[in-house]
């Protein structure tokens, strides 16, 4: 679900044997620029939450008007985890009125499954309630088309009827299961986790997914650095990049490399086709975008090939199991190393 440079708090917690306070000094420590609250949701739920469901949902319910949470790191001067787990319940609770309860299933299943290697049984019963108040208030439904599942059959009353009992249910259900396990769902920024545990005494209790002794030999190895990542090396000859006009960094740094690119990263909060329009705004195509998707937004490669093909307007892929994207994707990252990207 993550890639190889990030890691959630629940595998760090094993691997070092952390306790509350010890979570609570890694995510001050690497906040605000090396924990993403969302990702591990966003990824789970990436499939259901797209534009054209949402797009239905604000068709068959006027005033709808909710959006997956987006993580702000200027918002707060520290870590305020009660009211990012408060924002995905929130949300949850939104998209539950609307959704099949098996939709609801499948992203908790899936963040599950990821999280603690088993399908919630930290959260069985709770989960269990959840679904099982859901589903008894659904009717019959037909074949899922293009993510959304209500059977177009059902009339627009019966629909919003269904829709208030559900919300009804919602509105008295707890939810706290999902906000203790959402410190748990916090990913951060492997490698300086790494170091910073290993900097303040801890020492590696047992391997996990992610996190090998052989990987902490060699951080522990690494130099003292201050958190920040470490750019995208040149991996192309200067002749062997395409010419284009310069881009606004080079021209404000004279003394920059040719192929150094600076972005922002507030443009993180945004959505994947308005960060991509603002790159392409910055003289930069394909490859910068899935770069910075992919380091930024925490895209996974089918994710971050669906967005580009759309905004680009690329042939779709006919691929269900999205490995066209996932290579048309690969191609862009590939190109990506010809320049040294970074963030302000």
């Amino acid at each position: 679900m993550l890639d190889d440079y990030h890691i959630a708090i629940k595998r760090l917690k094993q691997a070092f044997g952390l306790d509350a306070k010890d979570v609570e000094t890694v995510i001050s420590a690497l906040f605000p620029d090396k924990i993403f609250p969302y990702t591990v949701w966003e990824q789970g739920y990436i499939l259901l939450f797209n534009d054209y469901v949402l797009k239905k949902i604000k068709d068959l319910k006027k005033g709808w008007n909710s959006s997956f949470p987006t993580f702000d790191p200027c918002e707060h001067d520290i870590p305020q985890l009660h009211i990012y787990s408060d924002r995905i319940i929130s949300f949850l609770r939104d998209i539950s009125s609307i959704v099949l309860a098996s939709d609801i299933e499948d992203g908790l299943n899936d963040i599950t499954r990821y999280i603690y290697e088993k399908n919630g049984i930290d959260f069985h019963d709770d989960i269990k309630t959840l679904l099982n108040g859901l589903s008894c208030l659904e009717p019959e439904v037909g074949i899922r088309p293009f993510g959304f599942r209500w059977n177009l059959v059902i009339y627009l009353e019966e629909f919003q009827h269904i829709i208030k009992e559900k919300e009804i249910f919602l509105a008295s259900f707890n939810f706290s299961f999902i906000a203790e396990m959402f410190i748990d769902t916090i990913s951060v920024n492997k490698r300086d986790a790494v170091k910073h545990l290993l900097k303040c005494g801890h020492l590696l209790k047992r391997e996990v997914k992610g996190i090998s002794a052989e990987y902490v030999n060699m951080i522990e190895a690494m130099p003292d650095h201050p958190y920040e990542e470490t750019p995208i090396e040149l991996a192309l000859p200067l002749e062997a990049v395409p010419a284009g006009p310069p881009t606004s960094s080079m021209r404000e740094d004279a003394s920059a490399s040719p192929l150094t690119i600076t972005l922002s990263s507030q443009w993180a909060t945004k959505k994947p086709n308005e960060i991509c329009a603002l790159i392409q705004n910055e003289g930069h195509d394909a490859p910068v975008m899935a770069y910075y998707l992919l380091e930024k937004k925490r895209l996974n490669k089918t994710s971050i090939g669906k967005v580009l093909s759309k905004f680009l307007q690329l042939k779709p892929s006919e691929d269900d199991s999205g490995s066209t994207y996932r290579r048309r994707t690969k191609k862009f990252l590939e190109d990506a190393k010809a320049f040294t990207i970074t963030f302000a």
